[in-house]
C-alpha cells in the first residue's frame, strides 16, 4: 500500500468510527428523558435535579459537599408536591444541580442492600434535622462543607391530608409560603 492510500484509509476509517459513535449517542435508548422527569411529572426536561446514590451522598459528606440534597421517593405525595418548587427556587438562587436520593427501600426495608448506607447518612444528619426517628420524605437539606446548615421537611405546615386521607393540591398561598421558605433556605 502506498502512503497516500494508507492516509486516506485511516481518515475514512476515523470518519466512519466518529459517525458510528455519534449515531449510537443520538439514537441510543439510554438517551431517554431524565428518569426523575418521568417519576416527577411536574418537572421539566431542563430540571437541575438528578438522582444520586447513597454511595455518592456519603462520599460528598466526607468531602465537604456544599449544595442541596433532597431525600424522598416518588410515591410520596408531599415529594410530588414539593419537587418542582425545589427546582424552581434552586435555579433562581443560582444552583447548577440538586441531588435527589430515593430513600424508600433503604429506609423501610431492613434487607435492602443500601440499608447500612442509609443508616450512615441518617447518623450524619439526624442531629441537624431534629428527627430522632428516621429521615421523613421529603427532607430537603442545604449542605455547606459536608454539614446540614438548613432543612425543611414536607411542604408547609398547613398542607395536610384531608378527611379522605388524600393530600390536596397546595393553594396559591401555600405555594408562595413554600417558595419563600426555600428562598430563605437556599
Amino acid at each position: 500500500m502506498s502512503n497516500k492510500f494508507k492516509e486516506i484509509f485511516l481518515i475514512v476509517g476515523a470518519i466512519i468510527i466518529t459517525l458510528t459513535f455519534m449515531f449510537v449517542i443520538l439514537f441510543s435508548t439510554d438517551m431517554e428523558p431524565n428518569q426523575i422527569v418521568k417519576d416527577y411529572t411536574t418537572l421539566r426536561e431542563d430540571t437541575i435535579i438528578r438522582y444520586t446514590s447513597a454511595d455518592e451522598v456519603l462520599s460528598l459528606m466526607d468531602n465537604e459537599y456544599s449544595g442541596i440534597i433532597v431525600y424522598g421517593f416518588k410515591e410520596c405525595p408531599w415529594c410530588q408536591a414539593v419537587i418542582s418548587y425545589v427546582d424552581e427556587i434552586a435555579k433562581e438562587k443560582g444552583y447548577k444541580e440538586v441531588l435527589y436520593l430515593d430513600i424508600r427501600d433503604m429506609r423501610d426495608n431492613e434487607e435492602s442492600q443500601d440499608r447500612e448506607k442509609y443508616l450512615q447518612i441518617y447518623e450524619n444528619i439526624k442531629d441537624k434535622i431534629d428527627n430522632p426517628v428516621k429521615i421523613f420524605a421529603p427532607t430537603i437539606t442545604v449542605m455547606s462543607k459536608g454539614e446540614v446548615v438548613s432543612y425543611s421537611i414536607g411542604t408547609v405546615d398547613s398542607h395536610q391530608k384531608n378527611e379522605l386521607n388524600i393530600l390536596p393540591p397546595m393553594t396559591d398561598a401555600q405555594i408562595e409560603e413554600l417558595r419563600e421558605l426555600f428562598r430563605e433556605m437556599f
